[in-house]
């Protein structure tokens, strides 16, 4: 009797054990398939900002593999910043030949690029899904966090063109045209991402107007060496004029810039190519010869021969004289 009651027993526990183990079991399947998928996959395939929070911005995309998927859905949220604007400079376009025009707008889309890029490398996968042969993926970028990192580069931005606007000298007048314009660019992306703009204190007409502001025809004079490119002194005999300076090549003048350039020859182990390091030193000075401003330029490059290696590298001492040149403190 006591073997048969005991035997019973054990019969009775291992059958409650079981079916309470395959419920726990059935139920955890339950809740995954409803908070995961339907027949016809996540809600977020039809709609992603289903899966999203209020301060993110979510893309789906999908392909025939599960990298490319989220390649995919990482470049569609770029696409949200591939919104042109109207170029500042388009309006003033009598203030710069063609080539200048084109120099600083390559400049500033390429400043403006590199500022979102490192903005979209926050981008993550935040879902990932598999029907038959087709892969999808769910991406998210943190609008707070990428408002937050642009709106840290413009006021920086801010900052830099306040300070030069303060001064009003005409040599600097260009990198504030620069700036600026970097600003707008930076503030529409920064729309997209808040809703809101950033609002400058100083219109680019403002910039534009020091130009008239100040004594007209002050003049300046360049010296160079011989090794010195005529591009590079074309280059900056443009952007005086542009500024409201005249250059004259008497020696009775308001200031006087100095260029000097160097080509060094660098080791290659590369038949038939020549590597050189090019450096440009640009030093000014007032009617009195005491230097008031300097900067410097250097870039490498490889080529057949040292011409061929220099066009490689001309237009970024162009885009850099530009860049530099409020540097020598001309008023």
């Amino acid at each position: 009797m006591g073997v048969i009651y005991q035997l019973t027993m054990l019969v009775l526990i291992s059958l409650l054990s079981f079916s309470c183990s395959s419920t726990k079991t059935k139920r955890a399947q339950v809740e995954y398939d409803q908070e995961s998928t339907t027949s016809d996959g996540p809600a977020w395939l039809y709609d992603p900002e289903k899966s999203c929070e209020s301060y993110e911005i979510c893309v789906s995309s999908t392909a025939d593999n599960a990298n490319l998927a989220d390649v995919r859905a990482k470049k569609s949220i770029a696409a949200i910043f591939e919104t042109e604007i109207k170029s500042n400079f388009d309006v003033y376009k009598t203030s710069f030949s063609d080539s200048e025009l084109e120099q600083v707008e390559e400049e500033i889309a390429s400043e403006v690029s590199e500022s979102v890029n490192g903005i979209l490398k926050t981008v993550i996968i935040k879902e990932r899904y598999q029907k038959g042969d087709l892969y999808f993926s769910l991406a998210s970028l943190d609008k707070v966090k990428s408002a937050k990192a642009l709106r840290a580069q413009m006021d920086t931005i801010k900052e830099e063109l306040e300070f030069l606007y303060q001064k009003k000298r005409r040599g600097s007048i260009k990198r504030m045209m620069i700036l600026f314009d970097k600003h707008s660019r930076l503030n529409d992306k920064y729309i997209v991402l808040t809703g809101k703009k950033a609002k400058l204190p100083i219109r680019f007409a403002d910039i534009q107007n020091i130009k008239y502001q100040k004594k007209n025809n002050q003049k300046v004079s360049i010296k160079f060496n011989n090794e010195t490119p005529k591009i590079i002194r074309t280059h900056l005999e443009q952007v005086l004029g542009e500024v409201g300076f005249k250059v004259m090549k008497s020696t009775a003048v308001d200031y006087y810039i100095s260029l000097k350039w160097r080509a060094k020859n660098e080791y290659i182990n590369v038949k038939g190519f020549e590597k050189y390091s090019y450096i440009l030193d640009v030093h000014a000075s007032d009617n009195l010869k005491k230097q008031i401003g300097t900067f410097t330029l250097s870039e490498t490059a490889t080529g057949r021969n040292k011409q061929d290696a220099f066009l490689k590298v001309k237009n970024d001492f162009l885009r850099n004289i530009d860049e530099k040149f409020n540097l020598l403190n001309l008023e």
